[in-house]
């Protein structure tokens, strides 16, 4: 149980003292048959905590979509579901005999040596930066690339390569400088380059930002744009709460209703909301439970469990206070 001591001032506004709040339990509904609140207590609190937003009739993703690949984008939830991100396209290391490719064990892109890359008797050195062979090079063997210009030192017997001058943010594909990874800009589109065709932007699907400015609204990929198909719903979290998407950041917000707001019960009576964001119905405090102060509200929970004391109704104060603090219930002087 979570408890807080307020002590209290003596003077004509403040009486009492060391008034013990249990700020884990609920303040229980009224109703000698009544079995507890019809909505979620707030301990005291006038907002819950921000909350993933229900996209559509659907119950939201209860967990992180990161499924732990770094390799396959960046999974989101949209529509109640976790969908995959885009694949990630990774971005050339100007060596033709390396294979540029993601590895989720390895934690991203990696450039790795393939000696089938090179021609025959030929193995893959990234410290060189291509191809080289034991026996010695010839202009024969040390082959030039759209990209990279390959020659033979005679006198070491190893390729020297010139890889294609690109600025810092681009790279060669297909003998042209083109944007690090193809990247064209366009979040619906899978980027990647093609050693005979150059930039290739394939459509892809899923979640996307559909760029209103509104973080409650749900795009999705059509083609290779981003289309808006749906608003984010916030279901309020019992009959005595609202609850609304907040576009700034789209999660929900949940505000209790005014103290006194009808409500409806399950039984389909009508009942009132509490502070706390609890249906009740007006009538004899269950079993357990007191109304300290005669506003209807059954406060003070005489054993709280897992408690080593118990509490009572001060009727100096109208507060509910712990029989630990016998002070705290002290008639005015």
């Amino acid at each position: 149980m979570r408890a807080l001591w307020l002590v209290c001032l003596t003077g004509p506004l403040l009486g009492g003292c060391g008034l013990l709040l249990d700020l884990d339990a609920p303040s229980q509904s009224l109703g000698a048959t009544d079995a507890g609140p019809t909505s979620f207590p707030m301990d005291g609190a006038t907002r819950d905590a921000t909350r993933p937003p229900e996209d559509g009739s659907t119950f939201p993703c209860t967990s992180s979509c990161d499924d732990g690949n770094p390799c396959n984008g960046v999974e989101v939830c949209a529509a109640g579901a976790c969908v995959p991100g885009e694949p990630v396209s990774c971005p050339s290391d100007g060596i033709d005999c390396t294979r540029d490719e993601c590895k989720p064990d390895l934690g991203g892109c990696v450039s790795v040596p393939d000696d089938m890359l090179c021609p025959a008797g030929g193995y893959c050195d990234r410290e060189t930066g291509g191809c080289q062979f034991a026996s010695g090079c010839t202009d024969a063997t040390c082959l030039s690339t759209p990209c990279v210009t390959a020659s033979c030192n005679m006198a070491s017997g190893l390729c020297e390569y010139a890889t294609f001058g690109c600025s810092a943010g681009e790279e060669c594909c297909a003998g042209a400088c083109v944007p690090l990874g193809c990247d064209d800009g366009l979040e619906c589109t899978i980027d990647s380059c093609h050693a005979t065709g150059g930039c290739g932007h394939a459509p892809r699907t899923g979640a996307c930002d559909d760029g209103d400015g509104d973080a409650c609204t749900i795009g999705t990929c059509s083609e290779t744009a981003c289309v808006t198909v749906g608003v984010r719903v916030c279901t309020p979290l019992g009959p005595c709460w609202t609850a609304t998407c907040d576009p700034s950041i789209g999660t929900c917000e949940d505000i209790p209703l005014p103290v006194g707001t009808a409500c409806g019960l399950p039984d389909g009576s009508t009942g009132s909301c509490d502070a706390f964001g609890n249906c009740f119905v007006v009538g004899a405090c269950a079993a357990g439970w007191e109304d300290c102060n005669g506003d209807g509200i059954c406060e003070c929970e005489l054993a709280p469990p897992a408690s080593v004391s118990r509490n009572a109704c001060c009727p100096y104060t109208g507060l509910c206070f712990s029989e630990v603090c016998p002070s705290c219930c002290a008639p005015p002087a």
